[in-house]
This record gives C-alpha cells, sequence and structure tokens, in this order.
C-alpha cells in the first residue's frame, strides 16, 4: 500500500511539472507575439512618418514649381511688356535693362531649384536613415525571437528530462509495487489457511475458555473456603482474655479443650473454670505458625505472615510514637504526629527545604534572667526530599542540646548525613569565630525521649555566653545541612 501511493503520488507530481511546462510555453509564445506586435507597430509608426515626410517633400517641390513657372510666366510678362515699351520708346537703354532683369529672373529660379534639390536630397536621407534603423530593428527583433525559441527549447528540453526521470522512477517504484503485492499475496494465503486452522481450533479454544473460568470459578471458591476456615480457625485460637491471636507457643489448653496465651494462664480456665492442668496445643501453635496475622497498630489494616509480622511493625506507619517536643506526653499514631506538630502547640509550621538548597536555619532567643533555669523552645518542622524532620532544642542543667529527629525508622536515618552549627545570630563583628558543630546521622523518632537530647549537638553554657555576647538581643542561630 504505501508504495501505490508513492506512485500515484510521482504521477501527480509529472502531472503538475507538465501543467508548468506548458505554462511556461504558453507565457513564452505570448512574449513572442507581444514583441512581434510591438516590433510591428514600430514599424508602421516609422512607416507612415516615412509616407507623411515624403508626401509632405513632393507637396514642396510642387509648391516650388508652381512657383518657379509663376516666376517664368512673370518674367515673359513683363519682357513682353518692356518690348512694347521699347519699340513704342525706340530709347536703346531699355532692352539692356530688360536683359538684366531677365538675368536677374533666372539666377532667383535657379537658386530656387538648388533649394529644393537640397531638400529633396534631405528627404531622402532622412527616409534611408529611418530604413536603416527599420532594418536594425528586424535584425534586433529577430535575434530576441531567436533567444527566447532557444531558450524555450533548452527549458523544454531540461522538463523532458526531468519527466524522464520521474517516469523511470516511477517505473522502478511499480516494479517493486508489484514483487511487493505478491510478497502480500503470499502472506495473505499463509494467514488464510492459518485462519482456517485456527477455525478448526476454535471449538477447542471455547472449550479451554469454559474449563478456565470454571477453574477460577472453582479456585474462587476454594479462597472463600479457605478464608472461612482460617477465620474460624482464628476464633478458635483467640484468646478468651486479651482477645489476641497468639504469636508463638506454647499455647495452652484445659481438659475441655479451650485455649489460653502464656501471659494470660492462670491456674483455671477462664472459660469452663475447670483447673487448667500443663496441657499444650500442638495443632494451635501449627494454626498460629500458618494464619496470616494482622498488624497491631490499630490504624494499619494490613496482613502478615508470622515471620515477617513483626519487622512490618518495626516500620509501620502507623506504629505509636510520642511527641519530641519535651512539654508534651502524648502518643499517637506516626502517621498522625506531622498533623499534630503543625496545630503550632508543639511546633511552629513546617518549612519545606528544597533539594537544590539542602540547608537550612533555626534561630532561638534565650529569655531574660533564665541563664541558669532549663529551658524548653518549641521545635522547628522540615521537610527534606519529601522525608520530615525536627529539631529538637533544650537547656538542661549545664548544656544546652540541639537534636535532630527524622520521622522514620533508624534504617531510613541511616541514609543522611547531617552537618549541625551553633553560632551568633547578627553578630556584632563579622568576623566572629565562636561556633560549635556536629556530624552524624540524624536520630530516629522510635528512640527513647528521655536519650533524644544526648544524640545530637551538646554545647556548655559557657561557651554558649560566649556566642551570645557576640549576638544582639541574647539571640543565636542553629543552621544544618544534609548531605
Amino acid at each position: 500500500m504505501p508504495l501505490n501511493r508513492k506512485v500515484k503520488a510521482l504521477k501527480i507530481k509529472i502531472e503538475e511539472d507538465e501543467m508548468k511546462n506548458m505554462k511556461k510555453i504558453a507565457e513564452l509564445n505570448i512574449m513572442i507575439e507581444a514583441n512581434k506586435k510591438q516590433h510591428n507597430a514600430q514599424i508602421a509608426v516609422l512607416k507612415a512618418r516615412h509616407l507623411k515626410d515624403l508626401g509632405e517633400c513632393e507637396e514642396k517641390v510642387e509648391a516650388w514649381k508652381k512657383v518657379a513657372a509663376n516666376l517664368n510666366n512673370m518674367f515673359e510678362d513683363e519682357k513682353k511688356d518692356m518690348l512694347e515699351d521699347v519699340m513704342k520708346t525706340k530709347h536703346q537703354k531699355v532692352p539692356e535693362a530688360c536683359e538684366e532683369n531677365g538675368e536677374t529672373w533666372k539666377k532667383v529660379a535657379a537658386n530656387m531649384n538648388i533649394m529644393l534639390e537640397d531638400e529633396k536630397k534631405d528627404k531622402i536621407d532622412t527616409i534611408i536613415a529611418l530604413d536603416i534603423v527599420i532594418e536594425k530593428n528586424n535584425k534586433q527583433h529577430e535575434t530576441e525571437i531567436g533567444d527566447l525559441k532557444a531558450l524555450k527549447e533548452k527549458e523544454l528540453g531540461e522538463c523532458e528530462e526531468e519527466v524522464k526521470g520521474w517516469k523511470r522512477q516511477a517505473e522502478n517504484l511499480t516494479s517493486i509495487l508489484v514483487k511487493e503485492k505478491k510478497e502480500h499475496e503470499d502472506e495473505i494465503t499463509i494467514l488464510s489457511e492459518k485462519i482456517e486452522t485456527s477455525r478448526i481450533n476454535e471449538e477447542e479454544i471455547k472449550c479451554l475458555k469454559l474449563k478456565i473460568e470454571e477453574g477460577k470459578a472453582e479456585i474462587d471458591e476454594v479462597k472463600d473456603k479457605q478464608k472461612h476456615f482460617f477465620g474460624q480457625l482464628k476464633e478458635q485460637v483467640e484468646c478468651p482474655v486479651c482477645m489476641e491471636i497468639p504469636r508463638g507457643g506454647p499455647v495452652y489448653v484445659c481438659p475441655n479443650g479451650h485455649f489460653v496465651c502464656k501471659k494470660c494462664k492462670t491456674g483455671s480456665c477462664p472459660t469452663c473454670r475447670v483447673g487448667m492442668g500443663t496441657g499444650k496445643s500442638l495443632l494451635a501453635v501449627t494454626v498460629v505458625e500458618n494464619i496470616e496475622h494482622s498488624c497491631k497498630f490499630v490504624d494499619c489494616k494490613e496482613f502478615f505472615a508470622l515471620d515477617k509480622v513483626d519487622d512490618h511493625e518495626k516500620i509501620c506507619q502507623h506504629r505509636t510514637v510520642s511527641c519530641p517536643y519535651d512539654k508534651c506526653s502524648e502518643k499517637l499514631p506516626l502517621s498522625k504526629l506531622l498533623d499534630h506538630l503543625n496545630e503550632n502547640v508543639c511546633s511552629f509550621k513546617l518549612k519545606v527545604i528544597e533539594n537544590y538548597s539542602k540547608s537550612g536555619s533555626a534561630n532561638f532567643k534565650v529569655p531574660d534572667g533564665s541563664e541558669s533555669l532549663g529551658i524548653t523552645w518549641k521545635q522547628r518542622a522540615f521537610s527534606y526530599q519529601e522525608t520530615s524532620f525536627v529539631i529538637f532544642p533544650m537547656k538542661f542543667d549545664n548544656f544546652y542540646y540541639f537534636t535532630m529527629v527524622m520521622l522514620e525508622s533508624e534504617k531510613e536515618c541511616s541514609k543522611y548525613n547531617i552537618e549541625m552549627e551553633v553560632h551568633a545570630y547578627d553578630p556584632i563583628s563579622p568576623d566572629s569565630g565562636v561556633r560549635f558543630k556536629f556530624f552524624g546521622k540524624p536520630c530516629s523518632i522510635d528512640e527513647e525521649k528521655n536519650e533524644l537530647k544526648y544524640l545530637g549537638l551538646s554545647v556548655n553554657c559557657r561557651g554558649m555566653e560566649k556566642i551570645l555576647r557576640e549576638s544582639k538581643d541574647s539571640r543565636f542561630t542553629l543552621s544544618f545541612k544534609f548531605s
């Protein structure tokens, strides 16, 4: 199919090129005709001007001839009159005068004839020059027509070569198309045979699908039965005292078959009140080891095998933790601790640290007159790489303690390195050099609350006094950086 489209496109291209060539030829013919018309018009104008000048020249010649004839007539008449006067007067001088006047008129007539001949000659020269110009224009026009014809033939030749090239390409593509068509026909034949074969197997496929669906239904039914069965087993091995399923043996059993876990076992059965004795149920232990156990934290709805449930509870996002603020004794799920801190009771609102920055700071003020007393500041909460941290500051006895607590497990804390530095806030001298630093890892929220203050930066009161002397308003700054 793609080759067929290419052939059609080539044919369209060839037709478009032929149309363009025809259009160019028509334009050249129009130009030639226009040049011919213009040249013929120029020749006609020159001929009309030539004929007009020639007519005017002939008219002037005729006029001068008439003038000469009139002069001759006047001369003859005057001569005749003079002869008559001579005859009358018989005076000898009169004929001489007549002779002189006759010669004068003859000279005038001769001069007029010369002038007429000169003017006629000028007109003839002008006509010859016009003929030369016309001949020159004819030659130039013929040259231009020859050039246009040569250009036309050249462009026609180029167009024919281009058309031949497109035709050759179209022939090549046609041969390829025929070849591919044959290949496609062979593929269609093979596919038809396969389809025919698959039709034969359609009934088998339908039967297999029905069997698969029946198998899925049977599996679902087995799963439901298994779930119901394990539910009944859980109810049977559940301790009637603590209402929990034991996570290990021994599981004690009374003579009447009632179970109780090892931490709730007493002298009598809590169900039937008979003496418990020392009976242990191996069956109950087997059930406990093979059923899925729910996470012990209320907000967690997940179930795990016995060998994995303890590991999950160590890192469960709903595990119970203590608020790190020294003045808060609340214990709550870890998933709700950040909301608790953002209530502005135990901590200021969370600040986000951008990945490109990797650093932050917090400012603290020592209340006047409290140098010898214990001080607890509100916590500062930060978020870095979608993980929450809390700066835990306090003064106890002769030390200031600064701990960064990460709201994650100890394993997650091991992936981070921190640098904490306490120094003067807005120091009086920019060259202040009193600084105390800590390099290490943040501590986990799972650590004992009473131990948190010892897991970060500790600064003696004397060292802090030096920092406070360099600061304004008894303030200091704790800067930190992640790496």
